[in-house]
């Protein structure tokens, strides 16, 4: 599983302790829902520069048969963010039920935020994150507690994890919210920890062709 290495001081350090992965978190204290619950057993990888962990998750007796279909890599669903699209996120704002943000424009940072003296400062503050080639800015009715979230472009290609938003002062709306490239990740992986990228992505003939080492 892949997060936000910022989502948790103990995931930043590599201790996992009583950390749970739940894959079906639809609504809130909703009775009929089913737990489909895994432990995090470790954090096998983590990038601090681009903000992502990989999690290795402890498979219970109970289920080892529900996690047995082998599943294909995730190289052939990832593409690349474009200038001028949008991303679609997926993912539990503040935490609570699913919801889903159809509508997310990629925009240009200096544009978006040149507008006024008060948006001019949130671009100088956060400088560096925002003129980051590895990030992706977008405009997202999302607020905090979704990170680690999955956007995806008009075709359904996996191209950011949303990785959270830059305020005027806490408590404010986000002005602008960013995302990590999963192209970023995935050449990270494939140059650095290639048995990760494998596990992850797939074998070098199943993935798809980003450019790169």
């Amino acid at each position: 599983v892949m997060t936000n290495s910022h989502v948790g001081t103990k995931l930043c350090h590599g201790a996992a302790g009583d950390v749970f992965v739940d894959f079906n978190f639809l609504k809130m204290l909703d009775p009929d829902q089913e737990k489909i619950m895994f432990k995090v057993r470790d954090v096998v990888h983590s990038q601090q520069e681009l903000d992502y962990s990989v999690l290795e998750l402890e498979i219970s007796p109970a289920m080892f048969d529900f996690v047995q279909e082998e599943l294909p890599g995730l190289g052939p669903f990832v593409g690349e963010t474009r200038r001028g699209s949008t991303v679609r996120i997926i993912g539990h704002p503040d935490g609570k039920e699913k919801k889903i943000d159809v509508n997310c424009p990629i925009v240009d940072p200096y544009e978006t935020l040149s507008l006024s003296k008060s948006k001019w400062a949130v671009y100088m503050k956060f400088y560096q994150q925002l003129n980051d080639p590895g990030r992706t800015t977008y405009k997202s009715e999302f607020t905090s507690g979704a990170s680690g979230s999955p956007g995806f472009d008009d075709d359904g290609k996996l191209v950011v994890m949303h990785s959270g938003g830059y305020w005027l002062y806490d408590g404010s709306r986000s002005e602008i919210d960013q995302g990590i490239r999963m192209s970023a990740i995935y050449q990270d992986l494939r140059q650095h920890q290639p048995l990760l990228f494998q596990d992850i992505f797939g074998s070098p003939q199943c993935v798809v062709d980003m450019g790169g080492p």
